[in-house]
């Protein structure tokens, strides 16, 4: 399975221009990946997988249907079209522009704007999920993680109604104790996901240090279930594991100074992670009950340069799940890409362009000592399972 890295790439493997591409992933769905970096990833499987459902061609017919009827009657109904249009707008997508969130109606055009006062981190920097568009308790709403560079500031996840109206926020309220720190609010929400039954799962760190909580919320906003790791937490996907859904959820492991994946269920999770290190335990918690947790092997790279790694990207595949972890936190992020099974045993792992590109240029510079071959990647080993 081929990885494309650019529209052009996409474009050719798909046999159409890019400006035709573009608009697929705008309109039809076309499965094309963001990075937190801001680079795009389409794989050749997904994108076979949905040309061959006929969304394409459908669309194809459907537009060219609408050009014969409209050129037909355009001279006696163009009023009717017109006024057609206004009642038809649908808030569809959110932007971020410097303080505001806009939101917008299907051709791009604006509907309402809400400033939060500060500036906020666009989702392309961010990470994978920090606005949503979508439906809710039976009414179309916006979901936004309105994360700023400024820690203090308190950024609960704000939901929306489809006119700009504020319906309700969350963030964690109570103080938490980890090891002999007690942690108080505010807490910022960072990334989440909306389940199929429409329960948003949330992660919510810290404004200034490590904790993070995993929360379940309902379509309105109330605190359903809880769970606490003592670290970062960027990424929230929903997948499958042992035959249930279930929740990964990807960041750091400060106790281990490791990239980690964490496997939740959303009927059940609770408590708080458990470490031996009682630095990172959460006294007044019970234990937690992940179902899975794994921690990644650092690379040579990421022990030259870091004091651990991180995972800011997970993708869920129907043969397993793959793991970004970035092995150096500057731009452009040197990265690792873990292909799991299902029962998250390695598969493969590769290496990023930017990865071999950073080794080269540490090795020139003397920080590293050697020339990166695969046998790095087998020194590697597969990631520690932790539970």
């Amino acid at each position: 399975m081929a990885e494309l890295r650019s529209w052009k790439e996409i474009a050719s493997h798909l046999d159409v221009g890019v400006r035709t591409a573009q608009g697929w992933e705008r309109d039809r769905g076309l499965p094309v990946h963001r990075l937190p970096t801001g680079r795009l990833l389409a794989y050749s499987e997904e994108l076979d997988a949905w040309k061959a459902s006929g969304v394409a061609l459908a669309t194809a017919r459907r537009w060219r249907w609408w050009a014969v009827a409209i050129a037909g009657v355009i001279a006696l109904v163009s009023g009717l079209l017109v006024a057609s249009a206004r009642q038809s707008k649908v808030l569809s997508a959110l932007r971020i522009v410097g303080s505001s969130v806009v939101g917008l109606d299907q051709a791009g055009v604006s509907l309402w704007e809400v400033s939060f006062g500060r500036a906020l981190v666009r989702p392309e920097i961010l990470g994978p999920q920090s606005l949503w568009v979508g439906t809710l308790g039976g009414r179309r709403v916006a979901l936004v993680a309105p994360f700023t560079e400024e820690g203090s500031v308190p950024a609960p996840l704000v939901c929306f109604s489809e006119r700009g109206e504020r319906l309700w926020e969350y963030s964690p309220a109570k103080p938490v104790r980890v090891g002999k720190q007690v942690f108080t609010p505010p807490f910022r929400a960072r990334t989440f996901t909306v389940l199929p039954d429409e329960r948003i799962v949330l992660a919510s760190g810290h404004h200034w240090y490590y904790p993070t909580q995993i929360a379940v919320l309902s379509p309105q906003g109330r605190l359903l279930r809880e769970f606490w790791h003592a670290g970062h937490l960027y990424a929230v996907e929903p997948g499958r594991y042992e035959g249930r859904p279930v929740v990964f959820v990807g960041g750091v492991n400060n106790a281990r100074h490791a990239a980690t994946l964490l496997v939740l269920d959303p009927d059940s999770l609770e408590g708080a992670a458990s470490e031996e290190d009682p630095d990172y335990q959460f006294p007044d918690l019970r234990q937690g009950n992940e179902l899975a947790r794994l921690t990644f092997p650092r690379s040579c790279l990421n022990r030259a340069l870091e004091p651990y790694n991180q995972v800011p990207m997970l993708t869920p595949r129907a043969d397993g799940i793959v793991v970004h972890t970035w092995e150096h936190l500057l731009l452009p992020h040197p990265s690792l890409m873990w292909y799991l099974n299902p029962d998250l045993t390695l598969q493969n792992v590769v290496y990023s362009d930017q990865f071999q590109a950073h080794h080269e240029h540490l090795q020139h510079v003397g920080k590293l000592d050697h020339k990166l071959t695969a046998a790095d990647l087998e020194r590697l080993g597969p990631p520690v399972r932790v539970r």
